[in-house]
């Protein structure tokens, strides 16, 4: 297993892919990965300027995608 984890950064308003997509990313045994979840475009903007993301999902229809 990496020593280090796999930071990934989900927006999507659905707590239920939320949850499916984490147990999903808890059951592969090569990797480690860090799941960190907004509900929100406009709030994982904020975390994406901060930087350290190796890999981003995106819902396709966030809720504040027309804002």
């Amino acid at each position: 297993m990496n020593a280090m984890a796999n930071n990934i950064l989900l927006i999507a308003d659905d707590s239920a892919d939320a949850a499916r997509i984490q147990g999903a990313l808890a059951e592969s045994a090569n990797e480690q990965f860090k799941l960190e979840w907004v509900r929100q475009l406009t709030d994982g903007l904020v975390r994406l300027s901060k930087g350290g993301e190796e890999a981003i999902l995106l819902d396709l229809l966030p809720l504040d995608i027309h804002s």
